[in-house]
């Protein structure tokens, strides 16, 4: 198992564009007895955490599973807060696709709307977006060690 502290930076593109910048904690857990495997690898299964500035003290926080190695998928639920901007706050799903080599991470990201908080004329919803993100994380062995070729 790891523990994976980093820095996380997003561009979000949609009805209302940003850069957050902020933080992720995950964990992975790659079971030695597990069934599914490829290419000699093993697939782990864990969490994350994310939370994030979008600047006007608009902030996006988001938790969910993740499944993959060097490759893989989460999902999950997010809340982007509306702060002082003139966005409703949203709750959303947290989708995403993510490319890992080891200290940097890569992902592309939606967030598909569930339902918006304080919506009005002033304030629409943020609606639909889509992110890419770059992380820099440094992964922390908890069970076990790092084994040669890893």
């Amino acid at each position: 198992m790891t523990v994976n502290p980093g820095l996380l930076v997003t561009d979000v593109f949609g009805h209302a564009p940003a850069t957050g910048v902020g933080g992720e904690l995950s964990f992975m857990v790659f079971p030695h007895d597990m069934v599914i495997k490829y290419d000699d690898g093993m697939i782990g299964i864990g969490g994350f955490g994310q939370a994030q500035s979008y600047g006007e003290g608009q902030t996006r926080y988001a938790v969910g599973a993740q499944v993959g190695n060097a490759v893989g998928l989460e999902l999950g639920y997010a809340y982007r807060a509306p702060g002082a901007s003139s966005y409703a706050g949203l709750h959303s799903v947290h989708a995403g696709v993510f490319l890992s080599l080891g200290v940097v991470v890569g992902s592309l990201r939606a967030s598909v709307p569930l339902a918006a908080v304080n919506e009005d004329a002033t304030h629409p919803s943020p609606g639909f977006e889509l992110g890419l993100s770059v992380a820099i994380k440094i992964p922390i062995p908890i069970v076990g060690g790092i084994e040669p070729g890893c």
